[in-house]
């Protein structure tokens, strides 16, 4: 049997070294700290024990990996990992030690595209907290979730078909007070699965309308069906570019939702989106766009608005001449029903010799403010090193800092 694998290992370098693969790799060390005063109680494993954390400094590493080929004209995949590890801290986390991996594998040809994908996120049980989901009773310390995903799109002359199915996998563990002594908790283990489908079948009426219809059904996999949701919708989209400086997007969607989960006067939806793109001669982009989130309730005959969301971006590109090109982009985002306003500014300004300085800032008034800085220095136009420095400031918690220093290369 070990020599079978030793073989088998042998071969797959051998036909991956015969593959046309590019790598892309991105490493960092983090230092997290904290302007709390109080000391964090964190529940990880599965017992009603929990671990004091200090508002002392944390120190951590990210390790990220992809490797991409092609296996033929017509195949080609993606191996991406990602490996987190830091010490326990105030840190907005639910895991300071996992890894995340996915595999992905592409068929494209002519009018045909297929996705099969496949992840797997690791949780290390001493590391990582308890959580609350909708659809299980306990608090849950999840080990690992497996995702498998199938997507299928096509064309046909003007019909157009996309099929997309995936199967998660909760693998979880969950602690109860036993029942012959109230004061002893024991560690279970268990799983939670559900399937979900959504299709989406189109018609191109011409250069710029498409009519679609589609389906969306979500199964639990379990007795309790409270949380199946079944949807069907119709819709109309407009697409059109009108030359290389304006371009328009609107779509109107009805759907139906069916669920136990979902109040009844949220049955009849109405998804209204818009999105309009200017390019000027001056280097200046942007964009502005709108979402409305309505429903219909049958039992008082009245339309309620669930939410509106307008975003507002605009980029000024300059010293295009160089690797990276130079940028100031300012951006605002209006959406009062769920607290989600949000004013937003970047800067991306070459140095010297390679050097580049970037900056950043996100203030939502009922959340957060957020400060970015980061220098990075070019090796070559695909290897860099650089140091970040990102503040958060949560309103109705304490504030944390995070200095990273990483490098990103491309082979």
């Amino acid at each position: 049997m070990r020599k079978l694998i030793i073989i088998l290992i042998i071969f797959l370098v051998l036909q991956l070294s015969a593959l046309d693969l590019s790598h892309w790799t991105q490493l960092s060390t983090n230092y997290f700290s904290t302007d709390a005063e109080d000391v964090v109680e964190l529940i990880t494993s599965a017992s009603a024990d929990a671990d004091n954390v200090t508002s002392d400094g944390k120190f951590g590493f990210k390790l990220q990996h992809e490797t991409s080929g092609r296996i033929n004209n017509d195949l080609s995949f993606t191996i991406q990992d990602e490996v987190f590890f830091s010490e326990k801290s105030h840190e907005q986390k639910n895991s300071f030690l996992y890894n995340d991996a996915k595999l992905k594998l592409y068929y494209h040809k002519q009018n045909h595209f297929i996705k099969i994908q496949y992840s797997n996120r690791s949780y290390e049980g001493e590391n990582t907290l308890f959580l609350n989901s909708p659809s299980l009773l306990e608090s849950i310390q999840q080990r690992s979730v497996h995702n498998t995903y199938f997507l299928y799109k096509g064309n046909f002359n003007k019909f157009d078909l996309s099929l997309l199915t995936s199967l998660r996998n909760l693998d979880y563990r969950y602690a109860r007070l036993e029942e012959e002594d109230d004061e002893e908790w024991k560690s279970h283990r268990a799983w939670d699965n559900d399937w979900m489908t959504n299709i989406v079948a189109g018609y191109q009426i011409n250069d710029a309308f498409r009519f679609f219809g589609k389906a969306y059904y979500k199964d639990d996999l379990n007795e309790n069906d409270d949380y199946d949701y079944t949807q069907f919708g119709a819709g109309i989209e407009f697409d059109n570019r009108f030359d290389f400086f304006n371009s328009l997007f609107a779509r109107f969607t009805y759907l139906n939702n069916t669920s136990k989960a979902i109040a009844d006067y949220k049955e009849h939806y109405f998804l209204t989106e818009s999105r309009y793109t200017k390019r000027f001669n001056n280097g200046f982009t942007g964009f502005v766009s709108y979402v409305n989130r309505s429903c219909y309730d049958q039992k008082n005959a009245e339309i309620l608005r669930i939410s509106n969301v307008a975003k507002i971006h605009l980029k000024y590109s300059y010293l295009i001449d160089n690797t990276k090109d130079s940028f100031i982009l300012a951006g605002l985002i209006y959406n009062p029903e769920t607290d989600g306003n949000l004013i937003l500014t970047e800067l991306n300004q070459y140095l010297f010799n390679n050097c580049y300085l970037g900056a950043g800032a996100k203030y939502a008034p009922e959340l957060y403010s957020q400060y970015i800085g980061q220098i990075e220095f070019l090796l070559d136009p695909v290897k860099s090193i650089w140091i970040r420095n990102e503040f958060t400031d949560f309103n109705k918690k304490f504030g944390q800092n995070i200095i990273s220093f990483g490098t990103t290369l491309i082979f």
